[in-house]
């Protein structure tokens, strides 16, 4: 039987793309410990393809089940079409269907979008994200932490070719001896850790696992996003208050990967 294959589509890390680095914003002794297990894998369920498997919108596939699955841990609900995600794909890449052209996406390009047009749910709703920042790479504590705090972290990996093979078989993806050829560039949604201590992420319609050994070598790029989306009364499901945050972000003023931030007027600090 031939295996099944699924498109990727990630275009190469850009070096300091994003400005605001995880690591020297959030690493304050009063922050949160994640437990040994968490994330929102754990309740969310309605993961979907987004055509991902024939087109290459991993980074728009991964931003869908990313709002939903915000939504999913507040105890809320928000829909995703496939036809709304490849549009917003199109618009963003210049895919176009008729020619095949199919360039894939930045993740960079991406979170801008993101913070400021949002991504179009079934009704016609667009759904932004307030802030995003550049996790180091291949620091799995940093993408613990991150997990954490903002419910879910965009993981971009340099795809060794085995890893299609293993996904099919419902391998974890592993580091192996043997050295492969790097077949290209894949987003997941990284949504937190199982009790093998291993990541869980959405990928090609599917949670599948992931070691800490491979995403500390194939890891190249993760972005951590904060939406006011995942907030009940300005609070967490975790209990991360934001209130400082907001202060500290507002105060930024420019520096912030892009210039005049600035958070919506009925958010308080």
């Amino acid at each position: 039987m031939e295996e099944k294959t699924f498109k990727m589509g990630k275009t190469p890390a850009v070096e300091d793309a994003i400005k605001f680095q995880f690591v020297s914003y959030f690493s304050k002794p009063d922050l949160p410990v994640p437990p040994k297990v968490f994330g929102v894998w754990q309740s969310f369920w309605n993961i979907k393809m987004f055509k991902n498997d024939t087109i290459g919108n991993c980074v728009m596939a991964g931003a869908a089940n990313e709002t939903a699955s915000w939504y999913r841990d507040t105890e809320r609900w928000v829909e995703f079409m496939d036809e709304d995600v490849v549009a917003d794909y199109a618009e963003l890449s210049g895919y176009n269907p008729d020619t095949g052209h199919d360039p894939g996406l930045s993740m960079s390009v991406a979170a801008e979008w993101r913070r400021t047009k949002g991504i179009k749910d079934r009704y016609g709703r667009r759904h932004k994200i307030d802030a995003y920042v550049r996790l180091p790479k291949g620091d799995w504590e940093a993408l613990k932490t991150a997990m954490y705090l903002f419910g879910c972290v965009g993981v971009g990996f340099e795809m060794p070719s085995y890893t299609q093979h293993d996904f099919n078989r419902q391998k974890p993806w592993d580091v192996k001896d043997k050295k492969y050829d790097i077949a290209g560039g894949h987003y997941v949604p990284g949504m937190g850790i199982d009790k093998d201590g291993d990541l869980i992420i959405v990928t090609w319609g599917k949670y599948h696992k992931v070691t800490r050994a491979f995403y500390e070598k194939y890891n190249d790029e993760s972005t951590g996003y904060f939406s006011m989306e995942r907030l009940i009364n300005k609070t967490s499901p975790e209990g991360f208050k934001a209130e400082k945050l907001i202060s500290d972000l507002r105060s930024l003023k420019t520096w912030f990967g892009y210039e005049k931030y600035n958070f919506p007027l009925d958010i308080e600090a």
